[in-house]
């Protein structure tokens, strides 16, 4: 399961809706209080079966993506292996594994289609039928790397 927050902002990358409208809409919308940035926190599923010292290994290397503003988050990524600018739906802000082994994600939604389309998702279909898994690879019981957090229903 996951959770997300709303907050106004007026940054443009993060100011959901924003996207497509005219100069009018956003003063409009910006003097009715402002779009949302919404953050959004969860457990990545799917990667408990590897040791923990190898997703510790993956995140620290991660951390450098996070570190350079590279991290996006993409629904689907394409056949090879890449993560397509044009499907990105967040930024991935956090990446750490917790005591209990669990690794917890940390993000914020872009405004872009897919982002606004994860919002609208997570208001109409309800966050504990949503949750994240990690895209990377691996080799048997080892994380070699993680490349993409992505939102999956359940």
């Amino acid at each position: 399961m996951i959770e997300y927050k709303e907050e106004y902002t007026d940054e443009p990358n993060f100011s959901l809706g924003r996207r497509g409208k005219s100069e009018r809409e956003i003063w409009n919308i910006e003097d009715n209080g402002g779009f949302k940035k919404v953050t959004v926190n969860g457990s990545v599923e799917n990667v408990s079966r590897f040791t923990k010292e190898s997703v510790k290994n993956a995140i620290k290397e991660y951390q450098s993506l996070i570190e350079s503003g590279e991290s996006i988050a993409v629904l689907n990524m394409d056949d090879n292996f890449a993560l397509p600018v044009s499907n990105t739906f967040a930024k991935i802000t956090n990446l750490e594994v917790s005591d209990d082994n669990k690794v917890k994600a940390t993000m914020v939604l872009t405004d872009t289609p897919n982002g606004n389309a994860v919002y609208s998702m997570l208001k109409n279909y309800g966050q504990e039928r949503l949750s994240l898994k990690a895209d990377g690879t691996c080799n048997g019981s080892n994380l070699n790397n993680i490349v993409n957090i992505r939102l999956v229903t359940e």
